[in-house]
């Protein structure tokens, strides 16, 4: 062997800081920001993917037209529920969070069931049976 065998060792040119062209957050504010910037883009794009498969599939059990989704209220709020859901999951806050505390009760064993004061029925129901459910929560 030779006296100098580090001839034959192949040294890389090593370069500091290397970003890969990301913009790094330089404060703590900065890096929160992004983080929510993502967690607001994840869950747009769970729900562009989630809402056609729901309404395809309530489609085909004959209860929403897909292609009135975008001009019926009631879908529209299947979908800001679904957007609340998923922002509660990233503790973002989102206005119907609010709405569902307002609308739903949590007993002792855990189980959610709408508010007894709002008196939501079926309109289809006879009448007889309409006024013995709101005797009942009275």
């Amino acid at each position: 062997m030779s006296a100098n065998t580090t001839t034959n060792i192949i040294r890389f040119p090593i370069k500091k800081n290397v970003n890969f062209g990301i913009n790094l957050p330089e404060t703590r504010d900065e890096a929160d920001d992004r983080i929510y910037e993502f967690q607001e883009e994840y869950i747009e794009n769970a729900l562009s993917c989630l809402v056609p498969m729901i309404f395809e599939t309530m489609e085909k059990f004959g209860f929403v037209s897909f292609e009135s989704m975008a001009t019926d209220k009631p879908g529209a709020m299947i979908v800001e529920t679904i957007r609340s859901y998923m922002c509660g999951k990233y503790g973002m806050d989102h206005s119907f969070q609010k709405m569902a505390d307002k609308i739903f009760d949590v007993d002792e064993e855990g189980d959610v069931s709408i508010k007894k004061n709002l008196q939501i029925i079926f309109r289809n129901k006879p009448k007889t049976e309409i006024k013995k459910e709101l005797e009942k929560k009275e």
